[in-house]
């Protein structure tokens, strides 16, 4: 499903662009993912 969601992102940048993509700890033994263009 991630991947799905990062090449959805780079099909709808036509012009080129930034994807940053974050993971770190939320909380203690919670992960958080962040995806941004």
């Amino acid at each position: 499903m991630l991947l799905n969601v990062i090449k959805n992102e780079i099909e709808s940048m036509l012009e080129g662009g930034d994807i940053h993509i974050r993971v770190y700890e939320k909380t203690e033994g919670h992960s958080c993912i962040s995806i941004e263009d």
